[in-house]
């Protein structure tokens, strides 16, 4: 004979595994979601400091660019003009910067 609460019991029982394994799916979507989201930011870091290491590069090269003339401003070409046996002529293009065109 079967007792009269075997069927709410294996219900019971089934529920309760169907409810541990949801949890267990959530726990492991929360991990895995979790180790991205840390991924993504250690990326977005290291893509910051790229850039702060590019600007300080481009500041640094834009910095040996000046000119110390009587013009100051930043070199805009340089043309070869001549070579002799003395050594070589340049021709220096200074584009003025915008501070210095007062």
């Amino acid at each position: 004979m079967v007792a009269s609460d075997a069927l709410p019991r294996a219900r019971a029982v089934a529920a309760e595994d169907a409810i541990d394994k949801v949890q267990q799916a959530e726990q492991e979507a929360l991990t895995v979601w979790t180790s991205r989201l840390s991924s993504l930011q250690t990326q977005v870091q290291a893509a910051r400091l790229s850039i702060r290491r590019a600007e300080a590069k481009k500041q640094q090269v834009a910095g040996k660019q000046w000119v110390k003339a009587p013009v100051a401003g930043l070199v805009a070409d340089i043309r070869l003009v001549e070579v002799n046996v003395a050594g070589v002529t340049l021709e220096v293009l200074v584009e003025r910067h915008k501070s210095s065109e007062n």
